[in-house]
């Protein structure tokens, strides 16, 4: 009595095998997808690159002795969207974001090339170490718009 004992071709197998691969990888990438995130944009470069560009001073403006604002001022050639400030006191660092306003009318701005504006001391700088601003740009991810704070900008640091 015969038996017939067939098995898959080798042309079969290999196609199997590639099939499985591919499919292996499609999923591995989906997943990762979600791990990964998009690119913040700035005029068509990311926007750590545009971080570097930017300039700006700030100084604070002293009455009685403790500052009651901070006035910056675009020195560079990229928009500015808000400041973020950095406190150090000991054991503990706070951070908050301040929008620039329009020193004669108060309104909300973003400093573009050459603009000044200020924003207020209305958080805690007593006992402090010091005090550094850094820029916060818009750039877009995809379709929507973003805050970016260039955490790697040195910043201007003031004597409080």
């Amino acid at each position: 009595m015969k038996i017939n004992k067939r098995g898959l071709s080798p042309v079969i197998t290999t196609v199997l095998l590639i099939v499985i691969a591919i499919s292996l990888a499609i999923i591995i990438l989906l997943w990762a997808r979600g791990w990964l995130k998009e690119a913040i944009t700035k005029d068509g470069r990311p926007i750590e690159d545009v971080c570097r560009d930017v300039s700006f001073e700030a100084s604070p403006v002293n009455h009685d002795g403790t500052p009651d604002e901070i006035i910056v001022s675009n020195t560079g050639n990229i928009n500015i969207h808000a400041f973020s400030i950095e406190t150090k006191t000991p054991g503990k660092t706070t951070v908050i974001e301040r929008i620039p306003q329009n020193i004669a009318t108060g309104a909300e701005i973003s400093l573009g090339i050459g603009g000044s504006g200020n924003f207020s001391v209305d958080f805690e700088i007593t006992g402090t170490e010091g005090v550094v601003v850094k820029p916060v740009l818009r750039g877009l991810r995809g379709e929507v718009e973003e805050k970016y704070v260039c955490e790697n900008h040195p910043g201007a640091e003031l004597e409080i």
